[in-house]
């Protein structure tokens, strides 16, 4: 992808990356869920999306690696 920015003459000195993370509902009953709710630890919940958001510039609309 950041080759593929590069042949477009994008300027890569002000990449910036956004790791980011989206979990399952609080209500979700599935294994990892459940033993995040029995141990209170949210960031143990079961993973619905993630990845990074590639930001190029301020004007640039935001492009989602998977």
């Amino acid at each position: 992808m950041l080759h593929d920015l590069s042949k477009e003459g994008k300027d890569l000195s002000l990449l910036k990356l956004k790791k980011y993370q989206k979990t399952h509902h609080i209500d979700c009953v599935c294994p990892k869920c459940d033993k995040a709710n029995k141990k209170n630890n949210p960031s143990l919940r079961g993973l619905r999306e993630f990845g990074f958001k590639v930001f190029v510039d301020e004007h640039d609309e935001e492009v989602t690696d998977y």
